[in-house]
């Protein structure tokens, strides 16, 4: 599940006319430790080694932040009876990666995965765990439930 402000929201085709920004430095150092990636071929390596694997996609979500610079996604599975999930689940895998250097490429996998842009976290959501989430401010009022 892929939760964002509908503007964020990227087709894989939009994905792949986003620009790579130029690498900068980070961290004090002057150097430049880690490149950009584009979005679109982060995206298309990663579907490639999901059908490498024999895995096949039910659906897919991508999201962005309004620099672009940001990449959040989902994967959910079809179901594989080599592979069955809990009753009322699917099997997902949740993105994020950042090309301004605020965050490492991360993964998320599970039998439901939230991807929340506003909280740039992945949420691994354990097979009948209630999930509350919060606003940002600390202590917050639930703002969504399942």
């Amino acid at each position: 599940m892929l939760l964002l402000n509908k503007k964020q929201a990227r087709t894989l085709d939009q994905l792949r006319r986003i620009p790579v920004p130029e690498a900068r430095p980070w961290g004090g150092t002057g150097e430049c430790t880690w490149q950009p990636v584009q979005h679109g071929e982060l995206v298309d390596t990663l579907l490639g080694e999901v059908r490498r694997a024999g895995l096949r996609c039910k659906s897919t979500a991508w999201a962005v932040n309004d620099a672009e610079t940001d990449l959040f996604g989902c994967v959910v599975f079809a179901p594989d009876a080599k592979r069955p999930a809990p009753d009322g689940t699917v099997f997902s895998l949740a993105l994020r990666h950042s090309n301004a250097g605020r965050y490492a490429m991360a993964f998320g996998f599970g039998a439901q995965v939230v991807v929340c842009t506003l909280w740039r976290r992945l949420h691994k959501v354990q097979y009948g765990e209630p999930l509350i989430m919060r606003s940002a401010l600390s202590g917050g009022p639930p703002i969504a439930s399942w």
